[in-house]
């Protein structure tokens, strides 16, 4: 989920997967599941934007709260003020992923949105930041549907670099 209890302003949400989740015990890599919301953002200013994002709730009713803006049914996120263009996930938009357990150390999931789901070609073109998409449109989160996972970390000499 997207989450934060701090003031903030001048934020520009576009394109983000966020799922909350049943509150549990425990924590995840030192920071809390917090309250199960799709997106909690307590504090926002009036110059931030939130829109084009996929959100959604596991195991719990679909809920978001920005600033004293709560609401507690997708189709009412859609009406506001905020998130006009949202689109309603779950663990269904990737393929074999399972909702994080914090007891459970495993390797990461691969977040790949698997294609034909809801985020698939449902974001907004960012230029200078997603300009490679297939289709239509961008798709949202991290990663295009159908593309191999970016390589993280050192890589073999001439790899990254281009022509002299």
């Amino acid at each position: 989920c997207c989450f934060t209890w701090e003031t903030f302003d001048h934020a520009f949400f576009r394109n983000n997967l966020a799922l909350g989740g049943p509150p549990g015990e425990g924590d995840f890599g030192g920071y809390s599941p917090g309250d199960g919301l799709a997106a909690s953002m307590a504090r926002p200013g009036p110059a931030s934007s939130f829109d084009y994002d996929a959100l959604g709730s596991h195991g719990l009713p679909f809920r978001a709260r920005f600033g004293d803006w709560r609401v507690s049914r997708f189709e009412d996120l859609q009406g506001g003020p905020h998130e006009e263009h949202a689109v309603l996930v779950d663990l269904d938009v990737f393929d074999g992923v399972r909702f994080p357990d914090p007891s459970d150390r495993c390797d990461p999931p691969d977040l790949r949105p698997r294609p034909g789901s809801a985020v698939v070609d449902r974001g907004m073109r960012l230029i200078g930041v997603n300009d490679g998409f297939d289709g239509a449109a961008p798709d949202i989160g991290a990663y295009e549907a159908g593309r191999p996972l970016p390589h993280y970390g050192p890589r073999s000499p001439g790899v990254d670099e281009g022509p002299g």
